[in-house]
């Protein structure tokens, strides 16, 4: 997955770690992925932001979605206080 700015050819801001799905994986399999990604230029970020999911092998579609309790899709963005907290975090500028 890339987080990208603008859109989905935009500049990669940050690539989230690889999530293994192995081909014989049913519908609606879990995957989690987290990163810490930081804006330390003093100002709001103030452009689109686009979720890129690749596939590095095979045909058919990757979707997220939250179609019932079960099985929740989402996309969780917060702040977690100074990048100066986190100096492994990756930089989002």
């Amino acid at each position: 997955m890339r987080l990208r700015k603008l859109n989905s050819t935009g500049a990669v801001y940050v690539e989230v770690p690889h999530v293994v799905i192995p081909a014989t994986t049913p519908a609606n399999q879990l995957a989690e992925s987290s990163v810490l990604a930081s804006n330390d230029t003093g100002a709001d970020i103030s452009t689109v932001l686009a979720l890129t999911i690749v596939r590095n092998a095979g045909t058919g579609n990757v979707l997220i979605t939250g179609s019932s309790a079960a099985f929740v899709g989402h996309i969780l963005i917060e702040d977690y206080g100074p990048s100066s907290d986190f100096p492994n975090s990756r930089a989002i500028t």
